[in-house]
């Protein structure tokens, strides 16, 4: 890769203390995550309904959504440098399910403050990347459809969330490759899916 990626948290709305410290720890995830040559191979691999490629990509190959990602219209250069500046606040009503949102016009990514205490840094950064790829750009429907956890948001924050617990040892890997651990995949994978709805 020619270029690192940086994460810069630019406004931080109602982190305060501990929970700052824990903001910018997920930052660090998702900026770790997104410049790994394991997130890179992951997202060339990706396939959705036996396709390489992702669902709602508009038309773009894996190759090109990599290169959105990382240094496409929502980041800018500084020097050899891409900088992803990540407006955030936390949300203190209860999202009732929900992790958080974000608006097309709004650069702010707004985190409901019951998933943020009850999650660690590696689903922050999950959920990180999976609003930042709206801000990219890319889009999945509101309603719970089949072919949802296949969009761009969805499968990067997923593979977000895989490369901080494979790389970084944050919990435990979304992906189980033990046999006889389909049950608790499949539970983890759900848990990604519903934090997004």
């Amino acid at each position: 890769m020619a270029h690192v990626v940086k994460v810069q948290l630019v406004r931080t709305t109602h982190y305060r203390g501990k929970r700052l410290e824990k903001l910018k720890e997920s930052a660090s995830h998702f900026e770790q995550s997104l410049n790994s040559r394991s997130l890179e191979e992951k997202v060339l691999a990706y396939e959705a309904r036996g396709k390489n490629r992702f669902l709602r990509s508009g038309g773009l190959g894996n190759a090109e959504v990599l290169r959105l990602l990382r240094a496409g219209p929502a980041t800018r250069r500084e020097g050899r440098h891409r900088i992803i500046d990540l407006h955030l606040e936390l949300d203190r009503s209860d999202g009732e399910g929900v992790y958080g949102y974000t608006y097309p016009n709004d650069p702010v990514i707004y985190t409901y403050q019951s998933f943020f205490d009850g999650y660690g840094p590696a689903w922050m950064a999950a959920h990180l990347a999976h609003e930042y790829a709206h801000k990219v750009g890319f889009k999945h429907s509101p309603d719970r459809k089949p072919g949802r956890p296949y969009t761009v948001p969805y499968a990067f924050g997923e593979i977000v969330y895989d490369v901080c617990a494979e790389e970084l040892g944050d919990e435990t890997a979304s992906i189980e490759a033990t046999p006889g651990r389909g049950a608790k995949r499949r539970g983890v994978i759900q848990k990604i899916i519903d934090m997004f709805t």
